[in-house]
């Protein structure tokens, strides 16, 4: 197997590995704070003594307070707000929904970055961030309750927050220029987890802690070992063996492969016009991209 072969097959298992986990989250049935919390606990735990082994020859550890202060809102915005923030919106919306939703995570971070970075944007770039946010309201309005989902308005604007949240852990992460991505991942995983303890708490503050099912403890170490530590490291890997172009066409795959999966294993049903929505947000992620 060649090594482009090698990256290919990579990113085919890493785009099914996250198309799935929008599922696999809405069957855990867990509270949305403690699966997150559990989830990048156990993230931490695989990444953590790899940061601390890697002796990279072309990347610099962390230095300084205000580089550890930016992991540390990384990790604030990335993994506690984010995670939890898709956690709670699948709570309340349709997996498909969610995973459609976050489709346009690049649009919303080249957004952010046009604003805070002061980036110049093309006509093609505007075009495509318009399209996109119109096939998100589309994809928000026209969802309808279900027993599936108990109020996807609500749900749907809990994700689209979940979305600007990881735009801006991107844009903190462009601040680290030159630092090892590794060391920053890992970092502010723990950051995150550290930050969902109280979240967590305050879920479940009254109650006794839940009972966590064999399914559970299976989505768990799903989302936290295979989505979250080794499909990361998997895709960082591919990456030095594709061009970014190459790897983007196959990351705009995870929302396709979250309906299909959605609609397969959970029964959800989806309309037309949120069909519609979808291929909008695409299309506009395609032109910005």
């Amino acid at each position: 197997m060649t090594r482009r072969t090698f990256a290919i097959v990579s990113l085919i298992l890493v785009t099914g590995i996250w198309g799935s986990a929008f599922t696999v989250t809405k069957a855990a049935a867990l509270p949305p704070a403690l699966l997150a919390l559990l989830r990048f606990g156990l993230a931490s735990l695989v990444l953590l003594p790899l940061a601390l082994a890697r002796r990279s020859p072309t990347a610099r550890p962390i230095r300084g307070a205000r580089e550890w202060l930016i992991v540390a809102t990384m990790g604030l915005c990335g993994f506690t707000l984010f995670q939890a923030g898709a956690n709670y919106a699948l709570a309340y919306t349709t997996a498909t929904q969610g995973s459609l939703i976050q489709s346009v995570i690049p649009v919303a971070t080249m957004a952010l970055a046009l604003l805070v970075l002061n980036e110049r944007p093309t006509v093609r770039r505007i075009a495509g961030i318009v399209l996109s946010l119109l096939g998100v309201a589309v994809l928000v309005l026209a969802a309808a309750p279900s027993e599936h989902a108990s109020n996807p308005l609500l749900g749907g604007a809990i994700m689209l927050g979940s979305v600007l949240m990881w735009a801006a852990y991107t844009v903190l992460a462009k601040q680290l220029v030159g630092v090892d991505m590794l060391a920053v991942t890992a970092y502010s995983s723990i950051f995150g987890t550290l930050f969902l303890v109280p979240l967590a708490l305050a879920e479940s503050y009254g109650q006794a802690p839940p009972a966590i099912s064999p399914q559970g403890w299976l989505a768990v170490l799903y989302l936290g070992l295979l989505s979250s530590a080794v499909a990361n490291l998997v895709y960082n890997r591919a990456l030095t063996l594709l061009d970014a172009s190459q790897a983007a066409a196959f990351i705009n795959l995870v929302p396709i492969i979250g309906v299909v999966v959605a609609v397969a294993f959970l029964g959800e049903p989806i309309l037309p016009l949120q069909l519609a929505g979808g291929a909008v947000a695409l299309v506009g992620v395609w032109l910005a991209t």
